[in-house]
């Protein structure tokens, strides 16, 4: 994987040339050469003084911060319910909105604009970390949005023009060569941001999310809302659309002048396109009596993320969460359509009004790190600063309501990291963590051997499998999952045990290469490495959220749900607003404030739990090389 394609900049001649000699590969070869071999080039080049003098070595996370440095703030933005733009829908329920065009203004807006707060460098101004200033740069950044809004909104005419004509030529020819493309789904916008790892580069990011189409698709076939009368309907209108056009294919086989005939090919286009959208309602026969919560747990292991909505409803349609992250690409199309009309609107209406929320932000939430500059401090993935009480970082964290990472963020991406990059020293926090996991996972491992009448496979047994190795370890847990019983009683093993049992024969596999393809070459174990850490990652996904989901139950069961209060979206302190500003369209989760007064309840409760705002903590030992706080 190439420097310049994994930090998403652009590729010139001269930086080419310098990092194929830096990596001492030619030029023409380093596309093929791996991201890992170029990374451990460039960290013994640096050690050996070849590129720049630092205060201290750069280390594999040092490298992913500098690469991914804006894009590591987008994600916190968006666990933080900052992003995407979110509107009330007119009957009911909320709407998620981040096209292309939305993107790239907020990225002006923020990080690489001439107004914006890094303005394309590497260091935050020191203003934005001060917090005397914080209204008056809250009040600037508003005018800057509303400048940038005008000009969408007077540029919209040409971009809608141009977004029509792009549309239309980009999808004439793939509509005449794939007729169903536009029923197809793909990865969302939405899905790129909310399913991504803290410093995980775009290829890894692709490679995971394509694993997790198939699964997730045919989730969404097998979850879909049985209705028989608009699946009867769609079989007739196929039959009565494909009948009268193969009589006209045939005719034209038969007299091409048949073409000649008025209206005759718009009517075969139209009846063609009418099958073909009616085919598309038709219920999969194929995915019709498999366990949506088997191919949604599949799924799983490769997201490692199911972010929740807030509310009873967004919690419970598991379908419709899975619906917005995998869309059809008729309505990723519709949405770039509307783009030019809508971005100017979600300008002023949704990141107009959380200015001084912004800024907060980034002001609350941004370290120097020696050698790097100034990053996002989740990026750390500081189990301390930023962990979750919910997902095992409990008597680990001292992390406030507002300093969380929801849905487990900091310690999956910890845990990707660590198992991807196993050089990688973390601090000691992180490192403890994961000590802590492995112990539990060794513990319940041991819970289940002792009391299941089944037990996981031996590695002997997988390495024959006619399948790779990771895949025959994820065949054994999803396709025949263990279930032990659903009791919460102390001597009870966790529903989680049977994925630790299945974790703690992978870990023996990884420590003993004897176990890896007996009879193989040295590059085929060594090939099969990143496909073990990819196994492992998605077993621990499964296993974190297993063991999230049970606390959650007991919570229920002990009636201690209400003692923790949702921490999304966190407040700012109180202001003086001016008329129009006390009065937003929308809520920080999409609903109407004059609609939900739940949210408004909710807004008001944590509003009084942190008058003050972001409270950080006051870490009296850091640990060598680690970021200071800006603020």
């Amino acid at each position: 994987m190439p420097l310049w394609h994994a930090e998403g900049g652009h590729r010139d001649g001269d930086g080419s040339g310098a990092l194929a000699s830096a990596v001492g590969s030619p030029q023409e070869e380093l596309s093929s050469v791996p991201w890992a071999e170029v990374q451990s080039r460039l960290l013994a080049l640096q050690r050996s003084g070849g590129l720049c003098v630092q205060p201290r070595p750069l280390t594999e996370l040092d490298v992913h911060h500098r690469l991914l440095r804006y894009t590591n703030y987008q994600v916190a933005l968006a666990n933080k319910g900052l992003l995407p733009a979110r509107a009330a829908l007119p009957w009911g329920g909320g709407a998620a909105f981040l096209s292309r065009g939305l993107a790239l203004n907020v990225d002006l807006l923020l990080f690489r604009g001439p107004f914006s707060l890094f303005r394309g460098g590497w260091e935050l101004p020191d203003a934005y970390k001060r917090g005397d200033r914080r209204a008056a740069l809250a009040a600037r950044w508003r005018r800057t949005v509303l400048l940038l809004a005008a000009a969408n909104l007077a540029l919209s005419p040409l971009v809608l023009a141009w977004q029509v004509l792009h549309a239309f030529y980009s999808h004439a020819e793939l509509l005449r060569r794939e007729p169903g493309a536009l029923g197809m789904r793909r990865w969302s916008r939405l899905a790129r941001l909310q399913l991504r790892h803290f410093n995980e580069l775009p290829h890894e990011l692709r490679a995971r999310l394509a694993r997790a189409y198939r699964p997730a698709a045919a989730f969404l076939r097998a979850a879909a809302p049985p209705a028989p009368l608009l699946a009867l309907l769609a079989r007739q209108l196929v039959f009565f659309a494909g009948a009268p056009l193969a009589a006209l294919l045939v005719l034209t086989v038969y007299d091409e002048d048949v073409l000649a005939v008025e209206h005759v090919l718009t009517a075969m286009t139209a009846l063609g396109i009418a099958a073909t959208v009616a085919r598309s309602f038709i219920p999969d026969e194929q995915g019709q009596g498999r366990s949506p919560q088997l191919l949604l747990q599949a799924a799983l292991a490769h997201m490692h993320y199911l972010p929740e909505e807030t509310g009873p409803a967004g919690r419970t349609s598991s379908y419709r969460q899975m619906a917005r992250l995998l869309q059809y690409r008729a309505v990723s199309l519709v949405e770039e359509l509307l783009s030019p009309v809508l971005t100017p609107l979600f300008l002023i209406f949704w990141f107009r009004p959380r200015a001084l929320e912004i800024i907060d932000f980034f002001r609350h939430f941004t370290v120097d790190v020696a050698g790097v500059g100034d990053i996002c401090s989740f990026a750390l993935m500081d189990v301390k600063r930023h962990g979750h009480p919910q997902w095992l970082s409990e008597g680990q964290t001292e992390a406030s309501l507002s300093q969380r990472a929801e849905d487990g963020k900091t310690e999956l991406s910890l845990m990707r990291f660590s198992l991807v990059h196993p050089q990688w020293r973390p601090p000691g926090h992180s490192s403890k963590f994961l000590g802590h996991l492995r112990g539990r996972v060794q513990q319940d491992a041991a819970a289940w051997g002792a009391s299941s009448v089944r037990s996981p496979p031996a590695p002997g047994i997988l390495s024959d499998s006619p399948s790779p190795l990771p895949e025959a370890f994820l065949a054994n847990l999803l396709v025949q999952p263990l279930r032990p019983p659903q009791d919460l009683s102390p001597t009870a093993p966790c529903p989680a045990a049977a994925t630790a049992s299945l974790l703690a024969s992978l870990s023996r596999i990884t420590q003993d290469s004897s176990c890896m393809s007996p009879g193989g070459t040295g590059g085929q174990k060594l090939a099969q490495l990143p496909e073990l850490a990819s196994a492992e990652m998605s077993l621990h996904a499964i296993y974190l959220h297993q063991l999230h989901q049970q606390q959650q139950q007991q919570q229920e069961l002990w009636g201690e749900a209400s003692a923790s209060p949702l921490s999304r979206p966190w407040p700012s302190p109180p202001q003086t607003l001016s008329p129009d500003e006390e009065k937003p369209c929308w809520s920080s989760d999409g609903s109407s404030p004059a609609s939900s007064p739940r949210q408004q309840w909710r807004a008001q409760r944590t509003q009084s739990l942190f008058p003050g705002g972001f409270q950080e903590p006051t870490d009296t030992q850091k640990e060598p090389g680690q970021a200071t706080s800006t603020d």
